[in-house]
């Protein structure tokens, strides 16, 4: 995989003749580099991705505002990006009564913003992020015991976006932990980049996040070659 420098040099590209798209990019943290690598790679695969990058940490008054300029843009792919880090917060301002029924809270504000774009822009679809499964290491093993634990309600709600995806046809995964499991939690983040731009990611895993993006895109464009078959005189089939 391409580092992060490497990957943005396709932004040079010519793009004529590439396939348009639009894309609204909606996260809780910094997205600015994340958006140029998606542009990048979207060069790569030959798609020139106009992005509209919501401000920081606004997905609900975007979403929520009918005069938003979010709606102005008419995006056909939504990019609802969350990370865990920022989800944390928000569970320990809970009692752990209210933190039993996180997981609910979470799903219920993603349906809210599934069906609030869907009324708006009923063509365009959603690409919802799961969240790295992290442990807040308040229980240690026993946390597996404890329905308040911040490792279970991450699961409960990662089990929920799958069954939210398999439900509503305008919506898919970014499978985010599907990525990150494969490579360890030691090397896809940079303590540093959190700290001074609030990056949960460090640059140089961006690109395998950035390529995830666009191959949900792509497929869901009919950009795929499913099968290359040469016959024994070279014709191509």
């Amino acid at each position: 995989m391409l580092t992060f420098n490497k990957l943005i040099k396709n932004l040079k590209k010519d793009v004529s003749g590439y396939k348009n798209i639009k894309l609204s990019v909606l996260g809780d943290h910094s997205t600015q580099l994340m958006c140029k690598g998606i542009r990048a790679q979207g060069h790569v695969e030959k798609l020139e991705v106009n992005i509209f990058e919501g401000d920081y940490d606004q997905i609900s008054f975007l979403i929520e505002d009918d005069n938003s300029d979010l709606y102005e843009f008419n995006a056909d792919y939504f990019l609802i990006f969350e990370c865990s880090e920022k989800l944390n917060k928000h569970y320990l301002k809970l009692t752990v009564n209210e933190r039993k029924k996180f997981h609910k809270i979470v799903l219920e504000r993603y349906n809210n913003y599934i069906n609030k774009i869907a009324f708006k822009t009923p063509d365009a679809k959603i690409l919802l992020s799961t969240f790295i499964e992290m442990s807040d290491n308040v229980f240690g093993n026993y946390e597996t015991k404890l329905s308040e634990s911040f490792l279970y309600q991450l699961k409960k709600i990662n089990i929920g976006l799958f069954e939210v995806s398999q439900i509503k046809q305008n919506v898919f995964l970014n499978d985010v932990f599907r990525i990150t499991s494969r490579y360890g939690l030691d090397n896809i983040k940079d303590n540093k980049f959190y700290i001074t731009s609030d990056m949960p990611f460090s640059p140089d895993f961006l690109p395998h996040i950035c390529k995830n993006i666009i191959d949900i895109i792509k497929s869901l464009e009919g950009k795929i070659v499913k099968c290359v078959v040469f016959d024994l005189d070279n014709t191509l089939w």
